[in-house]
């Protein structure tokens, strides 16, 4: 492998320091293997006679780790070689943001629709995609419309949805085409567990909502009834508005909706 110029790692910090007849060389290196290869090209470049290496991370106190034409002398922290100012509280909040930042990019790939890793179970969930449509000629007797939307078309819609990439917004999409009404029969018996109302589903085509079964409904959305159940409940039908605060369960984790 060519060796790489030491200008392209000027961001390292090393230190120089000249005294008489002696140029000593100072760097935190933070893992010896890790930057061996920068450790060789600054010998090769700069051709040190003191080399002060901190945060080698290396257990071992002989010289095998050495430099070519170097000896080594090792001198390790009893604290496991942990540097000033760490320690398990450090180490605590760091693995803390680590666990912070994997959740929001999985948060963040999810609301789009794409293939994430749970944070949780470490199990690859598959991206979002169409799902199969319903009888067409059924659904033409019973007046829906699921003939009228081809498979461009649902892509697109599909598309709208998941570009939204907010929880939020996204319930609120699926509750704008879901219409509510109170049943038409009724029973007296109050322990009935019967719905409370019937819901129509209704899609975008050129300006107008037309009414479509519920197969063709969630499959071009790509959601799951329970997806569309949560929606549904937590819309406010008095200002148009879904609840905040809310809490999911999608199969991988849980969180809270601000």
């Amino acid at each position: 492998m060519p060796h790489t110029p030491l200008s392209k790692h000027t961001s390292q910090h090393f230190h120089f320091k000249q005294m008489s007849s002696v140029f000593l060389v100072q760097w935190n290196l933070n893992g010896y293997f890790t930057h061996k290869e920068v450790l060789n090209l600054l010998i090769k470049d700069q051709n040190p006679s003191v080399l002060c290496l901190q945060e080698t991370h290396l257990k071992h106190t002989k010289n095998d780790y050495a430099p070519r034409n170097y000896k080594g002398f090792y001198k390790n922290r009893e604290d496991q070689g942990k540097a000033a100012g760490e320690g398990s509280q450090a180490e605590g909040d760091r693995k803390k943001k680590v666990r912070e930042d994997k959740r929001r990019i999985a948060k963040t790939l999810r609301n789009q629709g794409e293939t994430y890793i749970s944070p949780v179970t470490k199990k690859i969930v598959k991206e979002k995609a169409l799902k199969g449509i319903c009888n067409i000629a059924m659904c033409k007797k019973r007046k829906r419309m699921c003939y009228l939307f081809s498979s461009p078309l649902r892509t697109m819609i599909f598309s709208q949805l998941h570009s939204l990439g907010d929880l939020q917004q996204q319930r609120e999409y699926v509750a704008r085409f879901v219409l509510s009404e109170n049943p038409k029969h009724r029973t007296t018996n109050s322990n009935d567990r019967r719905r409370k109302q019937t819901h129509y589903f209704v899609l975008p085509l050129e300006g107008t909502r037309q009414l479509v079964c519920k197969k063709m409904f969630l499959g071009t959305l790509g959601i799951s009834e329970k997806v569309c159940r949560t929606a549904i409940k937590k819309l406010n039908r008095t200002t148009g508005v879904l609840e905040k605060k809310i809490v999911e369960v999608d199969g991988s984790y849980n969180h809270q909706e601000t």
